[in-house]
């Protein structure tokens, strides 16, 4: 699960995807925030048909597995925010995964579907993740975000979110690059080419107008 490791920006083959539903409130050193969390993407498969079987052990058959989330529960939960130094700190997690499974029988491609919301739930929980701001040696530059799950400032690290019946490796990920603020020389290039704008509109205007009066 995660992003490809050559670069935390690159989605990849990602198979499930969180998001942070608040905005942790860091003021000092130490400081702490909890904030509210979903699932919103999911798509897991099992790499090898289970087996079926029926009459007491008879009649074995073979099935594909897929889990993706209820559509009747949201998959919620709460992550734990911790600011230790200057540049992060650690994190944990604990999120109540609601599976919807789709089992496909290899033999005929029959299809049969179990929604799992509250019955087979799955708390998916993390401890002590180092997170940081930035990484310090630019590792991947479209990376600009101000939260990176799975750094410790020096090093990606690897860690994982561990269920009952799922456990999930987590690559080192940031999110989304944020709207970028322009900076003072591209206000003042904006500047210069409104100022461009205004007198060339003020020309034709006063061209048309000179136009005018001759022709009158």
């Amino acid at each position: 699960m995660g992003p490809t490791p050559d670069c935390p920006g690159d989605l990849g083959n990602t198979s499930m995807l969180t998001e942070r539903k608040d905005i942790a409130l860091l003021p000092t050193i130490p400081s702490s925030d909890v904030i509210d969390v979903e699932i919103i993407a999911l798509s897991l498969v099992s790499t090898d048909p289970i087996t079926v079987t029926y009459f007491g052990g008879m009649d074995p058959e073979l099935w594909n597995v897929e889990i993706t989330l209820s559509p009747s529960i949201a998959s919620t939960g709460t992550m734990t925010i911790r600011k230790e130094h200057a540049n992060g700190g650690t994190f944990d997690a604990a999120i109540y995964l609601q599976p919807y499974f789709t089992f496909t029988r290899v033999s005929d491609s029959e299809v049969r579907t179990l929604d799992g919301a509250g019955m087979y739930e799955d708390l998916i929980e993390t401890l002590g993740v180092p997170w940081v701001y930035a990484d310090p040696h630019l590792a991947c530059p479209s990376c600009v975000t101000n939260f990176i799950p799975g750094h410790d400032g020096a090093n990606p690290i690897d860690y994982a979110l561990t269920g009952v019946m799922s456990l999930h490796t987590v690559r080192c990920s940031c999110t989304l690059a944020p709207a970028q603020i322009p900076t003072l020389s591209q206000w003042g290039t904006a500047a210069v080419l409104t100022v461009l704008l205004i007198l060339g509109i003020y020309a034709v205007v006063r061209r048309q107008r000179i136009a005018g009066i001759r022709i009158s």
